[in-house]
């Protein structure tokens, strides 16, 4: 009978043992994806201003320094956009799931008032750019 408890009692020992270590693993995995994503929010933010500043250079440069600044600024919305796009697929934002998410999800600030980001970063290119900016690397009339 003693012998019984005591190889119960290693069993349920080694079953908390073994509990712990998988929900160790579970919480380093999930840091570790909070972590790539926060870099990739930071990248973003980055590129953001970098468009930005492009943007106002080639506006403001002449004309024969405008084409590699327009280069470096279609290199750099692309990579944004390819990064935004991995940004909803890591995350699973949905404009459709916004109904069922509280007011402080990114889903929120991302779909609805009065943020709407994914509605300002989709447009950004092919409405802002082109409407202001004749040589933006969005417009289909200009070559290259």
């Amino acid at each position: 009978m003693i012998k019984c408890a005591y190889w119960v009692a290693l069993l349920i020992i080694a079953a908390m043992a073994l509990a712990s270590f998988l929900l160790l693993q579970q919480m380093i995995a999930a840091q570790q994806r909070d972590d790539a994503l926060l870099d990739l929010v930071s990248t973003q933010k980055t590129l953001s201003q970098r468009i930005v500043f492009l943007s106002g250079a080639a506006e403001s440069a002449a004309p024969h320094n405008k084409p590699p600044l327009v280069a470096q600024l279609r290199t750099a919305t692309n990579e944004f956009e390819k990064n935004y796009q991995l940004f909803l697929d890591r995350t699973g934002a949905d404009s459709i799931a916004l109904s069922t998410q509280d007011s402080n999800s990114f889903h929120h600030i991302l779909f609805s008032k009065p943020f709407h980001l994914d509605y300002f970063t989709v447009g950004w290119c092919p409405i802002g750019w082109c409407s202001w900016r004749h040589w933006s690397p969005c417009c289909p009339a200009l070559p290259g």
